[in-house]
């Protein structure tokens, strides 16, 4: 019985501090857009992993994950993060790598 309350009350807390598993785009004044490829982007589960962590960044703006063709569109604040940035992110030195669409 405790260890089903040790669980209820994680789940709260983990949906009080994160709820709806990652933030909406956000608002800034000035905004460039990226295009990655993405290696090991293979099912929806990896599409929403990445997508949580990219909205979780500070600085990035959008994310469009589109799982068919393995790619991840960026819409960031240069002044706050930098394309380079982006690319070295932790979630892309695992199991993802990235790199700029079209061999950029």
């Amino acid at each position: 019985m405790r260890y089903l309350l040790l669980i209820a009350v994680v789940v709260l807390l983990i949906g009080c501090v994160n709820p709806g598993g990652g933030k909406e785009e956000r608002a800034y004044t000035t905004t460039k857009t990226i295009e990655l490829e993405v290696e090991g982007l293979v099912c929806s589960y990896c599409a929403d992993t990445i997508k949580t962590y990219l909205m979780n960044t500070e600085g990035i703006a959008g994310v469009e994950v589109n799982l068919e063709n393995r790619r991840v569109k960026v819409t960031y604040d240069p002044s706050i993060v930098t394309e380079e940035e982006i690319l070295n992110l932790k979630i892309f030195s695992g199991p993802f790598e990235a790199r700029l669409a079209g061999g950029a």
